[in-house]
């Protein structure tokens, strides 16, 4: 019926459509605009963030009232409780990603290096683009769109067929994004990260939990390699 199929657009089709969207023109708008304006790049990303962080947010108010899939429901569970669950996440993060780093001899991750450099170059829009816009962006996108939208269409298959079926392919797509090659071992860590985004934002059923530990993760990541740890 035409009622089915406006729910099934509604529910699959305009999520999915919107994040193929997002990962075809984004990078592609930061560089035509970097080289047809006169703004440095970093300024231009900021820009961008922005401009799609409230795309997406006039998205999902107008068409889902903030709801876009069955995982989003912000009363379960109160604010204390959610920043707590969010910094904890985020230091285990940091753990597992750490020892997976020491357990292949393997170096920082390139995005850890241009962050900290970035911090240092333009110490205001650095941090902004790193600990603010970047990861309300990317959760939005990978989390709430990518993960939440494929969450729901295996809503048949069992827990954690899901729930692995999502992360691993909104978690390959992050990574992508970050300019890493699926068939890289460098995607493993994207994997890593998503992981534990995707847990507590389905643990906690609220999208902010995600953005959170997203913003700590950074933060604490770039702090660990400035400090030479």
């Amino acid at each position: 019926s035409n009622k089915m199929k406006k729910s099934f657009y509604k529910s699959y089709i305009s999520p999915l459509f919107l994040a193929f969207f997002f990962t075809f023109v984004y990078a592609r708008i930061i560089k035509y605009l970097a080289r047809r304006t006169f703004l440095e790049p970093l300024t231009v990303t900021l820009i961008v963030d922005l401009f799609f962080i409230i795309i997406f947010l006039l998205f999902s108010y107008l068409l889902y009232s903030l709801k876009i899939n069955s995982i989003d429901n912000y009363n379960t569970i109160d604010s204390y409780s959610w920043i707590f669950l969010s910094v904890i996440t985020a230091l285990f993060t940091i753990i597992i990603e750490y020892m997976y780093y020491l357990s292949l001899n393997l170096s920082v991750n390139s995005n850890t290096i241009r962050f900290s450099n970035m911090i240092k170059m333009y110490p205001i829009k650095g941090i902004i683009g790193v600990a603010i816009l970047g990861p309300i962006l990317e959760e939005l996108v990978f989390r709430q769109l990518i993960f939440g939208t494929i969450y729901d269409i295996y809503c048949n298959c069992n827990r954690y067929v899901r729930f692995t079926t999502s992360l691993l392919i909104s978690g390959l797509w992050f990574g992508v994004m970050h300019q890493v090659s699926i068939f890289s071992i460098s995607i493993i860590p994207y994997i890593i990260f998503s992981l534990f985004f995707s847990l507590i934002y389905v643990y906690t059923k609220n999208i902010k939990s995600a953005i959170l530990t997203h913003i700590f993760v950074n933060l604490i990541l770039i702090i660990l390699y400035d400090l030479k740890w």
